[in-house]
């Protein structure tokens, strides 16, 4: 992908922009209105795909959900 510097800048700041806004708002209800005891977002990345001849930038965020359970665990 060819493009000008200020360009891949601007795109690279609106891709940052776009994970923090995304994991802030996976953040704001970690416990998923009760239905878990906690989540979180992981460390995202970014790369490029090509559809059909069209270069997109991606960005791919894991997602961590902790269930935990009121079972009693006997040795």
């Amino acid at each position: 992908m060819t493009s000008a510097q200020d360009v891949r800048e601007s795109l690279e700041l609106e891709i940052w922009d776009a994970i923090a806004g995304v994991k802030s708002a996976l953040r704001g209800d970690a416990a998923l209105s009760g239905n878990c005891t906690d989540s979180r977002p992981g460390f995202a990345t970014t790369g490029y795909i090509d559809l059909s001849g069209v270069t997109f930038k991606v960005a791919s965020i894991p997602f961590f959900i902790e269930i935990y359970g009121s079972e009693t665990i006997t040795p």
